[in-house]
């Protein structure tokens, strides 16, 4: 699948050099987008193919108002600084299928600007948007405001996931840079799944469009991996680690009945095919 990754904010460009550095994607397919340049390392700025841009007229930073991000994003967008057209190859054999944002809700920046951007790709380019949020650790009443306002905003014409940073805390002792760089990791795995990166070939492989169907489906889209350490035994050993992975996932908490499209890929030897009772367990625990 022909994708493009667009982190904005000082945490979606964190998210998307991550997915960068672990070749989920390549550097050339990314573009970060900042109202200022330090939240952004050095090393990765002059690293050849990054394509990184600053708004028009942004004096340092949002200071977590997102209507100065929307307007300096809105400026930039008209001015063509970002120049999508060239980053999305529009018009070639090489355009975009898919374009993901990543950002976090809570600041300034990346969740005034995320949607506007995600917008103007998908009207202007025609051009499915997948925004990934980051959802902050909840303890601060500007960041639940921007929060709410970020979700406002999110259209059905767009995919949208969310993974929550203070699920994460637990597991890293409190510390939330920990929490957060283990959100950043999940996240890579999550749009590796998204983009197919885990399909192998089989017997019974998964057509393209089939895969580009589930992954630009519009609305809330949650994707979640188990990996099997140890060999399939019988079907309780599957049905638990379903049960497990439900039960601890980081997205937000689900309570709408209203799925459209369901999408697996199971990667086993063929000897534990016999133990899997996806159609039972999946539909059902979810």
């Amino acid at each position: 699948m022909r994708c493009k990754l667009i982190g904005t904010g000082a945490a979606g460009n964190k998210a998307a050099i991550t997915a960068v550095e672990n070749n989920i994607i390549s550097i050339n397919d990314t573009m970060l987008v900042n109202s200022t340049l330090k939240d952004i390392p050095a090393e990765y700025k002059s690293k050849e193919g990054a394509i990184v841009h600053q708004f028009i007229g942004a004096y340092g930073g949002c200071g977590k108002e997102r209507e100065m991000s929307y307007d300096l994003c809105e400026t930039s967008l008209k001015e063509d600084v970002l120049n999508l057209e060239k980053f999305l190859e529009i018009g070639t054999d090489k355009e975009a299928e898919l374009v993901i944002i990543v950002t976090s809700t809570g600041g300034g920046t990346g969740s005034g600007s995320a949607p506007l951007i995600g917008n103007y790709i998908r009207s202007v380019y025609g051009i499915a948007v997948h925004i990934f949020a980051i959802i902050g650790f909840e303890d601060d009443v500007r960041e639940m405001r921007n929060t709410v306002d970020f979700f406002k905003e999110m259209t059905s014409s767009f995919t949208v996931e969310a993974i929550k940073n203070s699920k994460y805390l637990t597991e890293c002792n409190g510390n939330k840079i920990k929490a957060e760089k283990k959100a950043n990791e999940d996240f890579c795995k999550k749009i590796s799944v998204l983009m197919g990166l885990q399909i192998r070939d089989s017997e019974h492989n998964i057509d393209p469009t089939d895969l580009l169907k589930i992954s630009t489906e519009e609305g809330y889209m949650i994707i979640e991996t188990c990996i099997f350490k140890d060999k399939i035994k019988n079907k309780d050993q599957f049905r638990q680690a379903i049960v497990d992975l439900f039960d601890n996932s980081k997205t937000l908490d689900v309570d709408s009945h209203a799925i459209t499209r369901l999408g697996v890929i199971i990667n086993l030897k063929e000897e534990s095919m016999d133990y899997i009772d996806y159609a039972d367990i999946l539909k059902d625990r979810f």
